[in-house]
Parts: C-alpha cells; sequence; structure tokens
C-alpha cells in the first residue's frame, strides 16, 4: 500500500506510474475532474513557496490549501482502493495465491 505524505509520493503515482494500473486509473480521474493546475502542481512538486507563487500565478497560501487538499485527497483515494480490493478479494472463491489467480474468460467460437 502506498503511502502518501508529500507530494512526491503523489508524483511517483501520476507520472512514474508506481503503482498498479487500477490505482493509477483511479488517481488520473481525480486530476482530470480538478483543475489543470492541479497537475501542475503535482508536475512541480519541489518548488518552494516563493517559485510556486510566481510560476502559478496563485498566493502562498492558496498554494499550500491546494497541494494538502491534493495530498489528502489522493491518500483517501488510495485507502478506498485498497480497502475495496480488499473487500473484493475477499469474496473472490478458491483463491490461493493472488498474483497467480487471474480470471479465466471461457471464449465461445
Amino acid at each position: 500500500m502506498e503511502n502518501i505524505k508529500t507530494l512526491e509520493d503523489v508524483y511517483k503515482i501520476l507520472y512514474l506510474k508506481q503503482c498498479n494500473e487500477e490505482l493509477l486509473s483511479v488517481v488520473e480521474r481525480y486530476f482530470v475532474a480538478h483543475k489543470s493546475i492541479y497537475k501542475q502542481i503535482v508536475k512541480f512538486y519541489y518548488y518552494g513557496t516563493k517559485e510556486a507563487k510566481c510560476s502559478f500565478n496563485i498566493s502562498a497560501t492558496e498554494y499550500q490549501k491546494i497541494c494538502y487538499k491534493i495530498r489528502a485527497d489522493v491518500a483517501g483515494l488510495v485507502r478506498d482502493y485498497y480497502k475495496n480490493r480488499a473487500n473484493r478479494i475477499e469474496k473472490m472463491e478458491n483463491v490461493v495465491d493472488l498474483l497467480a489467480h487471474k480470471k479465466h474468460v471461457k471464449k465461445q467460437y
């Protein structure tokens, strides 16, 4: 389970794709639903308040609020994703190894 504490952790999920595809799609949908500045702030997570103030044209307090909102929202998404995944796996039958388990679709010819 990914532990989201900083914008760098969000950057690793969104841009470096260091997670599974399902979680990546959940996080990408979050950023599509919000303003484009959210994604830019994550892209330039290493900016300080002064650099962000100049490049994003927002106040320092607004920048900090957006950063906190991104961290909190993505951490909530990750937590909910793993909680739902655990519930879904719990309901499956005859699963011995989760890494080897795949749904087998019967092809009809």
